[in-house]
């Protein structure tokens, strides 16, 4: 790591979102690692510089993303049952959950978090995509748990997603609108044996970037399995809810 480079990292690392003060070489290296594309890395190997990738440390993030604020949302499910009434728990939880920690989201929290955007090493070629910095923010969230643990993680967490956290956006489920349109053309009250889903991981994703593809299709009255829209998303449920979306969005807006 360069000296321009380390310096950016401790700055970032110094600034009131994180409050972490070192100067330490190896949780440097740490950070620095959090911020390193496996494509990058893949390079700097190659050349016969020994390098690391952010994979097990942007897989870790994930994880304690969904724990940190799964367990805020927990906690104020009294105030969020009073804006969805009508929703049970665990789908409006899970719903809020992807909400916070979808690649947008993510993707948008990195860049906001200059210079942690800039900071994200790439091998030549390599669009920086969605994905990739939303990996990055995951990833250095991991860092600084193995750094400091879960309380400081913790307290850095909560602080980034705090407006998210205090007020909650109104939750798009295309997945329950897609099922209502459904219901108001088939005139049934059930339809789990009308309405099937279908994702699978996509040929050629790397692990570090996977991608997931579904379909969603259709058996209307007397007529065969007809797929009404297909998507994508880093999980299968995301896959799901964007096909979910697109047959929405294709067959029912005539209805609004």
């Amino acid at each position: 790591m360069d000296k321009e480079r380390k310096q950016r990292l401790v700055k970032l690392l110094r600034s009131p979102v994180f409050g972490i003060d070192t100067s330490d070489d190896r949780k440097l290296l740490l950070y620095d690692q959090a911020l390193t594309h496996s494509s990058y890395a893949k390079e700097q190997r190659d050349r016969g510089i020994d390098c690391g990738d952010n994979e097990r440390l942007e897989f870790l993030g994930d994880c304690i993303l969904d724990f940190l604020l799964g367990s805020e949302l927990y906690e104020h499910i009294d105030e969020i049952k009073r804006q969805y009434p009508n929703r049970k728990d665990e789908a409006v939880l899970t719903d809020l959950l992807h909400e916070l920690t979808n690649d947008d989201r993510l993707s948008r929290m990195a860049i906001a978090l200059d210079p942690l955007y800039t900071l994200i090493q790439c091998g030549k070629g390599q669009i920086l995509k969605d994905s990739i910095k939303a990996g990055a923010f995951e990833a250095f969230v991991a860092a600084v748990y193995v750094d400091k643990g879960i309380k400081k993680t913790r307290t850095v967490v909560t602080g980034l997603f705090k407006e998210q956290l205090k007020n909650p956006k109104t939750i798009v489920s295309w997945i329950n609108k897609l099922q209502e349109c459904v219901q108001k053309q088939e005139r049934v009250a059930d339809v789990k044996g009308i309405i099937r889903y279908k994702s699978c991981r996509e040929d050629g994703t790397p692990d570090d970037d996977p991608r997931h593809i579904a379909e969603v299709s259709i058996k209307k009255s007397g007529k065969d399995w007809e797929v009404w829209g297909t998507g994508q998303g880093k999980k299968e449920q995301d896959a799901e809810k964007d096909a979910a979306k697109h047959a929405f969005m294709k067959h029912c807006m005539e209805q609004r």
